[in-house]
């Protein structure tokens, strides 16, 4: 996903909004034998920039991974509830 962050750099807004559902591409956990699917994640929350230009994300994300059960090799829904308030790194190009 990219998103454009010009308009926190140069102040014309005060947070960008990311809220919607997401699926993750396959090849993001490829390697990853027991992810089968990530699908339909629900995300709520926006991403900011602080007093001294830190990148930051306030997130509420909810939704189930369909994974392998190590054991009975059955599919299981594993149901995720995670809140997310933190700084972000910067990995992102400034000019996207």
């Amino acid at each position: 996903m990219n998103i454009d962050l010009k308009p926190l750099y140069n102040r014309s807004k005060e947070d960008i909004n990311i809220s919607g559902k997401y699926t993750i591409p396959k090849d993001y956990f490829a390697n990853n034998k027991d992810v089968i699917a990530i699908n339909d994640i629900l995300v709520d929350g926006y991403i900011y920039l602080d007093e001294e230009d830190m990148l930051w994300a306030k997130l509420n994300i909810t939704g189930k991974i369909d994974l392998k059960d190590s054991i009975s090799l059955e599919d299981v829904k594993y149901p995720i509830k995670i809140e997310f308030d933190d700084m972000i790194e910067e990995n992102y190009k400034k000019d996207e």
